[in-house]
């Protein structure tokens, strides 16, 4: 036998014992996979019904116990009612013995007592105590509990379930309460005969299978034995061939006369060879001229870096890129780096800006994987990534732009960008102007204020001051502080202090958030504005300070009585005491300016506003808190009473809407009016929110009670001007602080009316003139 011939053999037997070890591993995996994959769905389907035949005995256990604890519930009700102790003891004991499932039974009275107690016959006890049933770990406290409970409990080391239930009287008052614990043993014996069941079957049916199995192997080793022979013997032709051509000799070829699909394959490689040695002619040509076209390419690319470099080390913003992944590019603009620092490679956006801040990296990768799940469109998730970025003494705004790349599937993918273009602007100087041209009108506004109207401002001021100190109360709660925050909103938005009324508002969404620190920090720069506001007062008052109305209290006080003792008409003395005190004409000249003003910001039109003081003055020290407060009321009118004139138009209203502002004097009382001629208070919101919160709403009386309680509200939308629900509730408290009461007047469509009634005490210094009196209009 030639070396040629040996070599041919021991490739044709090498192959043939190959096929024969792969059909046996293919066999054997087939019948490993089949059987695991039987195995695993019986297992599968084994757990399934298990659980199916708990979750119905766990079910039929708590419809049984429930049961039972509902109808002895309603039994009991009329033998408790009579103090039948024996009853109750024998329908509870007959309960627990009829009943192998049973374990105990227990009846405690609403006082915690315990009427009758049917222990575990499993517990171990002292022979000489007596059961006691909070060996159960039930709670006596648990016998006031209106509603049916489960619960479960280890009781003689076993599983129990329990169900309970109150016993109501007739009234609904709760007397006591039912507990039956329940044996688990039933789930465990119908659990445990579940699982030998599937055992059984399992193994039996893994048997079969693997006997199956080996019998498919040893047929399928027989038949692939023959297979092999006669496929093996041109291949070994093929492979010296293809050995040859390896060696160089392009002109070797196969020659195989079988018809198969081996014979149509040494055709095939007999023509891949003619065409291989022409593609190695090309191949030489095109390698000669693919050197020339790269090193140009390479050219071209370094000569476009250098001129992009040159750009973004040269502009004044910062531009960044980002991949969908949220990785930085490595290109960026120079002054991106000085701004936030160095970024590592391949460092995520929201890593890189969060070692400056990490609440602005956290707000962006939320809204970033929000805009990924492509559930909301491209640009409304932009416009929700963060701003604004303060680094040191540096105010930083970011805006984003969506890369898309024409052609590139990622752009059609759920309408996805294939990146994120971040372009940063320094706005340090801007933040700096603006803050400063709100200063200067707040400033403004101060002066104006007083020289308008100096004695009203000063109450204003005296009055917010009061009512920060009131704030800083450590024993103030949220309600008290919110309160404050939005009276104080109120009066500075009626001053012109909106820097102030910012502050209020920005603390009142921290509060609704539940960030007292952040509140805090709000808090003390409210504060600390108003202090610099409180310097600039001073300034306006100057020496004379606060004590110099028209004329010296003290004088005047003198001087009437002298002019009394001198016999001087009374007339003439009570008109002299009048001037200590303001004209109501002025204060709701100030809520009338502030309606107009407020209308025209809602977009609610011009506002004709009727101030009638009735000729009634008053005190405006002693007053001044309550004016304050009124600023809710008017707002109240114009916020959600007036419409808008396209609303008032479809309702075929007059254009131009109507508010009334009134006081007058009753016999001994003092009454102030808020009218309006808008759409109307919404009673049956305000009966939902009444149920809602569990408030009596039966009467007119008390629905007006619901709409002044605190955090009631009929609209969902918060504002800067409204929309908390606390506005009312401050009023509310004011008139009560003044023995005082408030009654509203509303109709749908039709406007609504706010009456309040004071007493006139005997201190008061309020006088009045005729009620009768013409009314003043303010135009």
């Amino acid at each position: 036998m030639s070396e040629g011939t040996v070599v041919r053999w021991r490739t044709r037997a090498g192959l043939r014992a190959k096929l024969v070890r792969a059909m046996v591993v293919t066999l054997v995996g087939v019948t490993g996979a089949t059987v695991l994959t039987v195995g695993y769905m019986n297992y599968r389907s084994a757990r399934a019904t298990l659980d199916t035949i708990e979750t119905q005995i766990r079910q039929s256990i708590a419809r049984k116990g429930q049961g039972l604890a509902t109808n002895h519930a309603l039994a009991l009700r009329s033998l408790v009612a009579d103090n039948a102790f024996g009853d109750v003891a024998r329908l509870i004991e007959r309960s627990v013995q009829e009943d192998d499932e049973m374990l105990y039974g227990l009846f405690l009275g609403a006082d915690g007592k315990v009427w009758t107690y049917v222990p575990p016959t499993g517990i171990v006890r002292d022979r000489h105590s007596q059961p006691d049933f909070r060996e159960l770990g039930i709670d006596p406290a648990a016998a006031t509990r209106s509603a049916a409970e489960q619960a479960k409990r280890n009781v003689a080391g076993q599983e129990a379930f329990e169900f309970s239930d109150s016993v109501a009287a007739d009234d609904g008052t709760v007397v006591g309460r039912v507990f039956y614990g329940l044996s688990s043993e039933p789930l465990k014996r119908a659990l445990t005969a579940a699982r030998i069941e599937f055992r059984h079957t399992l193994l039996l049916t893994l048997g079969l299978l693997l006997m199956l199995g080996v019998a498919a192997t040893l047929l399928g080793i027989a038949i692939v034995r023959g297979v092999a022979a006669r496929i093996t013997r041109p291949l070994a032709h093929l492979t010296e061939v293809t050995t040859a051509i390896a060696d160089g000799r392009r002109d070797q070829r196969v020659s195989i006369s079988t018809d198969d699909e081996i014979g149509v394959l040494g055709n095939a490689f007999n023509q891949m060879l003619q065409e291989l040695d022409g593609s190695y002619r090309d191949l030489e040509r095109l390698n000669r001229t693919l050197e020339h076209r790269v090193e140009a390419r390479t050219r071209e690319l370094g000569e476009r870096n250098r001129d992009m470099r040159l750009v973004l080390d040269n502009v004044n913003q910062g531009f960044l890129t980002m991949s969908l992944n949220g990785v930085l590019a490595e290109e960026r603009s120079a002054i991106v780096t000085r701004w936030l620092g160095p970024a590592p490679i391949n460092q995520t956006f929201a890593a890189y800006v969060g070692r400056r801040d990490l609440a602005f990296a956290e707000a962006f990768q939320l809204g970033w994987e929000v805009l990924l799940e492509g559930l909301l469109p491209l640009e409304l998730c932009l416009a929700q990534l963060p701003k604004r970025l303060r680094v040191d003494e540096r105010e930083l705004e970011f805006t984003y732009h969506a890369i898309q790349e024409a052609g590139s599937p990622t752009a059609t993918l759920h309408g996805l960008p294939n990146g994120l273009l971040i372009v940063i602007n320094d706005i340090t100087e801007q933040v700096v102007h603006a803050r400063q041209e709100a200063e200067r009108a707040e400033l403004l506004a101060m002066v104006q204020g007083f020289m308008t109207d100096r004695s009203g401002f000063l109450a204003f001021f005296d009055e917010v001051t009061h009512l920060l100190e009131t704030y800083g109360d450590s024993d103030g709660d949220v309600i008290t502080r919110k309160r404050v925050l939005h009276t104080i909103k109120g009066n500075a938005g009626l001053a012109g202090f909106r820097m102030v009324a910012d502050l209020c508002h920005r603390a009142e969404e921290q509060l609704a958030d539940g960030a007292e620190a952040d509140a805090a920090a709000t808090a003390r720069a409210l504060i600390e504005r108003w202090h610099t506001l409180g310097d600039t007062l001073s300034t306006l008052l100057g020496e004379r300070g606060r004590d110099v109305v028209e004329v010296q209290v003290g004088k005047l006080a003198s001087l009437v009585e002298d002019l009394r003792k001198a016999g001087v008409p009374s007339r003439i003395t009570s008109q002299l005491s009048e001037w200590t005190m303001e004209s109501t004409e002025r204060p709701l000249g100030r809520l009338a300016r502030y309606a107009r003003s407020l209308a025209q910001r809602l977009g609610r039109g011009d506002v004709h506003v009727e101030v009638d003081g009735g000729g009634v003055r008053m005190d405006p020290h002693r007053w001044k808190g309550l004016w304050s407060e009124m600023v809710h009321v008017v707002r109240n009118a114009v916020d959600h009473g007036v419409e808008t004139p396209d609303e008032r138009r479809a309702t075929s209203k007059r254009l131009q809407p109507h508010l009334r502002l009134r006081t007058l004097t009753v016999a001994d009382r003092l009454i102030i009016e808020v009218e309006d001629d808008g759409r109307g208070v919404d009673w049956d919101a305000v009966r939902a929110i009444a149920h809602k919160k569990g408030m009596p709403a039966a009467t007119f009386e008390d629905l007006t009670a619901v709409l002044l309680a605190p955090d009631v509200t009929t609209t969902n939308k918060v504002t800067l001007t409204s929309g908390r629900g606390m506005g009312l509730a401050s009023v509310a408290d004011r008139v009560r602080e003044l023995d005082g009461e408030i009654v509203i007047k509303s109709r749908k469509g039709h406007g609504t009316q706010f009456r309040i009634s004071l007493p006139l005490s005997a201190d008061a210094q309020m006088r009045s003139g005729p009620v009768q009196a013409a009314a003043g209009n303010v135009a």
